[in-house]
């Protein structure tokens, strides 16, 4: 019997039927294996290996399981369609062969008409010669009395000839012939009637095959998203390697983007801006050469955020933040494009645009290089009052309730940008 591929993770098996993404996952196991080999660690680093290497096999199992399941959902489509093709060609054979019965009766029927036709009018024929030959006798007899008895006996001949004729056989021969010709035409209607009816069924079977042709080439879509989406699941972003700064006394860091093709559910203030997006089937983590790892937090302005943990801080610099940047644009480009076009208009628009603020706040903005809408409202007012000199938590506050007014305005006329999670039943 034919395992799922989940079954044969669970047996300690490697499955067969997703070989690439097997494979990625191999090296992952072998990488983590060999740096647990290879870095001395104390019971809690052992641990954060153990759960790392736990949470990769849940996620294989889970690759998987959903794998297997849309293999199983497009083989069902693929033998309904199959089916369905079956059924039309049947339906249409057998209409075929009604419509050539249709026309076999069709072609009897006209003959027997055309028969009793030819029958009726030679029977009328000859009356008439019979009518005219009789009222020429009469004009003989009473023209001539010499040829009485032979007028006589023409016309007794002539009468036995009409008489073995059997006009009441006519009569009955002709009525039944009336007859079959009333049910000829009821049979004719039947079959119209049935001809139209499967007619009717030739074009829901067509429709039908129509709507699963449709939902086929959805499915070959969906095939092709996944298997183009598992081609870069759970991977290291480009292969690029970020330089951490470099500290005398302190160990080198260097820093690595992976890609995990699975959402985080991140909590934050609601009612706060910049908000932080949780309706994507992706987050990034950046891993260092330290053993160290940090999730990173989209914001609604695409922008990165993350823990600076101690053991990093040191070395945290701007190209890592470019490269989570250029990261995150590249992927939001395909799902988000109105959030994209909002970036860029916000890039655009001078803080002199923003209404109502103040002098003091405009020329500490300037002392601090800060001069577009985008780098207002993309950061939280900590981090304003932090980066910008001269400007506290209140006219934080009041700057980015002002710009904000300017988002609002940009919404109104495009769209709302949406970046909640979708609720699930």
């Amino acid at each position: 019997m034919t395992t799922s591929a989940e079954e044969q993770i669970q047996d300690g098996e490697k499955p067969q039927a997703i070989t690439p993404l097997n494979a990625s996952f191999s090296v992952l196991h072998s990488q983590l294996a060999l740096a647990t080999k290879r870095v001395d660690g104390d019971d809690l680093f052992k641990k954060i290996m153990e759960n790392t290497k736990n949470a990769l096999e849940q996620t294989q199992l889970e690759v998987a399981a959903t794998l297997d399941q849309e293999a199983e959902e497009y083989n069902a489509l693929c033998s309904e369609l199959e089916n369905r093709d079956e059924t039309l060609r049947l339906t249409k054979s057998q209409l075929e062969s009604l419509q050539k019965d249709y026309d076999s009766v069709l072609v009897d029927f006209n003959e027997k008409i055309s028969a009793a036709t030819y029958e009726a009018h030679s029977l009328a024929t000859e009356a008439i010669v019979a009518r005219d030959r009789a009222e020429s006798k009469v004009d003989t007899l009473n023209g001539t009395i010499e040829i009485k008895d032979q007028i006589n006996k023409e016309l007794e001949r002539e009468l036995k000839r009409l008489r073995e004729l059997e006009p009441d056989k006519l009569y009955k021969k002709n009525k039944e012939a009336r007859t079959e010709r009333i049910e000829l035409r009821s049979t004719l209607n039947d079959l119209q009637t049935k001809f139209a009816s499967e007619v009717s069924k030739v074009k829901s079977l067509k429709k039908d095959n129509t709507d699963m042709a449709t939902k086929y080439a959805k499915a070959l879509e969906a095939y092709a998203a996944l298997k183009e989406n598992s081609d870069i699941h759970n991977g290291l972003m480009d292969g690029e390697c970020v330089k951490g700064n470099r500290v005398n006394g302190m160990p080198p860091v260097d820093f690595y983007i992976y890609r995990y093709s699975f959402g985080l559910s991140v909590e934050g203030d609601e009612e706060g801006r910049p908000r932080y997006i949780n309706n994507i089937d992706w987050h990034l983590v950046i891993r260092t050469t330290i053993g160290a790892s940090v999730d990173v937090k989209v914001n609604e302005w695409g922008v990165p955020q993350y823990l600076h943990l101690d053991c990093i801080k040191y070395a945290l610099n701007r190209e890592l933040n470019h490269e989570l940047g250029s990261v995150i644009f590249g992927l939001l480009e395909k799902t988000h494009p109105l959030l994209i076009d909002r970036l860029v208009w916000s890039s655009n628009v001078k803080i002199t645009d923003i209404p109502n603020v103040k002098a003091a706040t405009l020329k500490a903005l300037s002392s601090a290089n800060v001069s577009t809408l985008f780098e207002i409202v993309s950061l939280p007012v900590e981090s304003l009052v932090n980066n910008i000199k001269g400007l506290g938590e209140k006219g934080a506050k009041e700057l980015q309730t002002q710009a904000y007014t300017l988002v609002d305005d940009w919404e109104k006329e495009h769209g709302i940008v949406d970046v909640k999670r979708k609720k699930t039943k």
